[in-house]
């Protein structure tokens, strides 16, 4: 109930350089314990709560008297936050490059744009596993050759450190989350609306819970309605900025 994997505690690592675990609680784990023995917890080990709301009925106080980090939605928006600059039109995807995270969907309505004449860079960020890996799996290769007609313009990255991540979002202006399942709650959807990108999203799981009404909408495995959704973004400056700043 008390997770402690690497790549969540990657980010935390500028806020605690003492090297100390961080515990990271997703949900109700304490239920039971006592005050006293919650207490010695946060005296062990820096705390990171995904919300004020579980902050609070876990550890009252402890987020005002800066014992608790309470993060936003699940995302540290110290380190997830817009960019300052003005940067050319990029379309993001950033996740696990398998079939279910639906990258060949973006790939798609990326040459539909292509060959309409839009001008844009694609990035893909990731791998087929959440670390590093030898070799590329024949999906990723088949991904490549799909978006070849793009040129330099399409750029594919392999697996990424967490800690880089926040950089790579302000690279971006668009941030396209297609999974092509009942995605429970994809954090990359969150960390890309706190780093002020607009975002389309597919409508499956809850990613519509996730972004609300700040992203444009489409349902998989429809490459259409997913390029309609990019069109709108890259074609009107004024309805991207609303979103991003949504």
């Amino acid at each position: 109930f008390l997770h402690n994997a690497p790549a969540a505690a990657a980010g935390f690592r500028r806020r605690f350089p003492d090297g100390r675990g961080v515990v990271y609680l997703h949900n109700d784990a304490l239920r039971g314990w006592t005050s006293a023995a919650r207490q010695r917890l946060v005296q062990r080990s820096p705390v990171v709560c995904v919300s004020r709301f579980l902050a609070e009925r876990q550890f009252p106080g402890a987020v005002d008297r800066g014992e608790v980090l309470a993060l936003v939605n699940g995302v540290d928006t110290d380190a997830f936050h817009p960019a300052t600059d003005e940067r050319e039109p990029t379309v993001l995807f950033v996740g696990k490059v398998t079939l279910h995270k639906g990258p060949e969907l973006l790939v798609e309505a990326a040459r539909l744009l292509f060959e309409e004449g839009l001008r844009f860079r694609l990035r893909i960020v990731g791998g087929a596993a959440l670390s590093a890996q030898d070799g590329l799996t024949a999906f990723e290769r088949a991904l490549r050759t799909r978006a070849e007609p793009l040129g330099e313009r399409a750029e594919f990255l392999p697996f990424v450190d967490r800690d880089h991540l926040p950089a790579i979002y302000r690279t971006a202006t668009i941030m396209v989350a297609p999974s092509n399942w009942d995605e429970p709650c994809t954090l990359v959807l969150p960390e890309a609306m706190a780093s002020g990108l607009a975002c389309v999203a597919s409508r499956r799981g809850g990613l519509v819970e996730a972004g609300g009404s700040a992203p444009l909408y489409f349902d998989p495995p429809d490459v259409l309605a997913l390029a309609g959704c990019l069109r709108r973004l890259l074609t009107d400056p004024g309805e991207r900025n609303e979103r991003a700043a949504a």
